[in-house]
């Protein structure tokens, strides 16, 4: 089994960025090749991903590994 990132990551950001796709948990999880199951429990913190979901999430929203992860202390 793969290392489970232990980076901030953000499940709030996660929402926020498939939301202002249009896209439902069903729709992102079929183009990042997960169970909707698996969605809800990272945007619900309730799980990490590993490096390499966290890279397909990434790519299908079209943005930076970066914007998925939690601000630091100081950060806005």
């Amino acid at each position: 089994m793969g290392q489970v990132l232990s980076l901030p990551f953000s499940g709030k950001r996660l929402r926020e960025l498939r939301e202002r796709r249009g896209w439902s948990q069903t729709e992102f999880a079929r183009i990042v090749d997960v169970h909707q199951s698996r969605i809800s429990q990272l945007e619900n913190a309730r799980t990490r991903p590993m490096p390499g979901l966290l890279k397909a999430m990434a790519l299908a929203l079209e943005v930076e590994i970066d914007d998925l992860l939690a601000p630091q202390d100081g950060e806005s």
